[in-house]
């Protein structure tokens, strides 16, 4: 799976039609600035609370995992280096799976079955290739975390845990509500608390005392309420809300959303966040707009969503041994399997459906010229870009676009700064003269974008 996925995020990659090219430019800045540059960068991301940078130690969230990658970036400091470490990490949840179905269920045909159907979680797909998203490597950790939370294992527990709070702090939220998910053994009411007590000021203790913290000391004072504001505002009504909840389970998970009604607490862990999502965030009808790479804040109810689904198969599978005996129980799980696959199946028509609703960004007969102009800018450079072509740019030390303003030069359009050599503009985007009359002159014009690179100081 990691294999094909990365063959996909290559093409993609290569057609200029990443998921949104101005977050991944902002990622392989952070990353190239932080390594080989003096550690400012200009591609800086807007949230309705802070702005990031121009210091990459100014971050509008905590990601402890990103320091981690920085040896391997080191190694191969490229844009798609980001983007298979993100798909190799994401598809652990494959082997996270089975240890999870295995422990439950104590059978090696349940894991091996229920593996085959965990790829064909429709929400997968447009997760899978969403190009590098911290957000979306803790899928396997968060599955490991209710293994571990299960089992009581420390070690797998832990593993999980700390996995889930270095990639965003989100995930402390998704650390304390596992308080709700019951062991897998009886154990003695003293032990349950201990274990509660761990996780609810784990998460806790993450959240307001490492992320608010780091929010007031890097965004100002009132960084940290205005975050918190974010989540007001106004709301859909309950039947839209009820209906968005709905295809976020149903189209989402499929088959997946009613075996978790087998293992209601963990189930329970997951609802909080698609609600949320369905309360006016995002909906899954976006798959198939512009909009698609929000699919990351799917994650964790497609996490802990996917793990209730696992364990609900788990306990069926012995359920029926214990009351059928092993060859009745075989065959109804096999026509389960069956049906599952079925419904599976039909899921990832309709996601595969809905993406062919996304729509292209760069023509064709664009693409490999325009690769041949990024090739001839140099790392001291700067650029200033159209959103969808900038990942491929942002190993620059000046790094611009120009639709909202923070993301714009001082003086632009009419003085533009000279340390500006390039730029790569949709067609027509102002009368040429305003360029020429800069030091600029036209070295390449396609179909959509016109190429302009500085020969002379402007007049």
């Amino acid at each position: 799976m990691a294999g094909v996925t990365c063959r996909a995020a290559w093409v993609q990659y290569q057609s200029l039609e990443t998921g949104w090219s101005w977050d991944l430019a902002y990622y392989n800045q952070w990353f190239w600035a932080l390594c080989f540059g003096d550690e400012t960068i200009s591609v800086r991301p807007i949230a309705s609370y802070a702005t990031e940078g121009p210091s990459v130690w100014k971050m509008n969230y905590l990601s402890p995992l990103r320091f981690m990658i920085v040896p391997l970036y080191k190694l191969r400091p490229d844009p798609t280096t980001l983007l298979y470490l993100d798909i190799i990490v994401f598809w652990l949840l494959i082997p996270a799976s089975a240890k999870l179905v295995n422990d439950e269920s104590g059978s090696l045909s349940a894991t091996v079955s229920a593996l085959l159907l965990v790829p064909l979680t429709p929400l997968l797909r447009p997760l899978a290739i969403n190009d590098f998203r911290e957000m979306q490597m803790a899928l396997p950790f968060a599955i490991l975390a209710v293994n571990g939370w299960r089992e009581r294992h420390r070690g797998w527990a832990i593993t999980g845990i700390l996995g889930l709070l270095c990639c965003r702090q989100e995930w402390a939220f998704v650390v304390a509500t596992l308080a709700i998910i019951p062991a897998r053994k009886p154990e003695s009411i003293d032990k349950t608390q201990i274990w509660r007590s761990a996780v609810v000021m784990t998460g806790l203790i993450w959240f307001c005392g490492g992320f608010m913290i780091y929010l007031r000391q890097t965004a100002g004072k009132m960084a940290p309420q205005h975050f918190m504001d974010q989540f007001g505002g106004g709301r859909p009504t309950l039947v839209e809300t009820l209906k968005t909840t709905w295809d976020f389970l149903w189209i989402g998970l499929s088959a997946w959303a009613v075996l978790a009604l087998m293992a209601p607490r963990i189930a329970l862990t997951a609802l909080p966040w698609v609600w949320t999502l369905a309360s006016g965030k995002w909906a899954i009808r976006f798959v198939g707009t512009e909009q698609w790479h929000h699919a990351r804040y799917c994650v964790p109810f497609v996490a802990l969503g996917l793990a209730a689904g696992l364990v609900g198969w788990s306990r069926l599978w012995n359920k029926l041994e214990i009351r059928f005996g092993h060859r009745l129980r075989t065959l109804c799980m096999s026509l389960l399997w069956l049906v599952m696959f079925i419904f599976l199946v039909a899921g990832q028509w309709n996601m595969t459906t809905l993406m062919k609703g996304i729509p292209s960004r760069v023509p064709d007969q664009d693409v490999i010229p325009l690769w041949a102009e990024i090739a001839k800018v140099k790392p001291d450079d700067g650029v200033i870009a159209a959103y969808e072509l900038t990942a491929p740019l942002s190993s620059r030390r000046l790094l611009y676009s120009y639709v909202m303003d923070v993301n714009k030069p001082k003086g632009w359009p009419h003085q533009i700064p000279e340390t500006i050599q390039n730029l790569f503009l949709n067609k027509n985007l102002q009368p040429s003269e305003v360029w020429t009359g800069q030091g600029f002159e036209r070295v390449w014009s396609g179909t959509g974008y016109d190429v302009w690179r500085r020969v002379s100081k402007p007049l």
